[in-house]
């Protein structure tokens, strides 16, 4: 989950003050060694999360869009 995050935040950076008008999280990213969980802000939503599908994907991570109910599994496979 470590190298995840990592990779997430080599992508876009966290948000912090230093970096709030290039970050793209409405939120900070919070971790453990379970999760990662992003709250992405509205208006970089589709460029975002196609980023964090992927990432997960060559992690070998599941990955769950609760907008819209969707779990994403390893193979980019779609379930509700």
């Amino acid at each position: 989950m470590e190298d995840f995050r990592a990779s997430v935040i080599s992508a876009f950076p966290d948000l912090t003050e230093e970096t709030m008008d290039e970050s793209p999280w409405a939120s900070p990213l919070y971790g453990n060694r379970e999760c990662v969980i992003a709250a992405i802000s509205w208006s970089r939503s589709t460029e975002v999360s196609s980023v964090l599908l992927d990432l997960a994907s060559r992690h070998g991570l599941t990955a769950y869009d609760p907008q819209d109910q969707v779990v994403y599994g390893i193979e980019g496979e779609r379930s509700r």
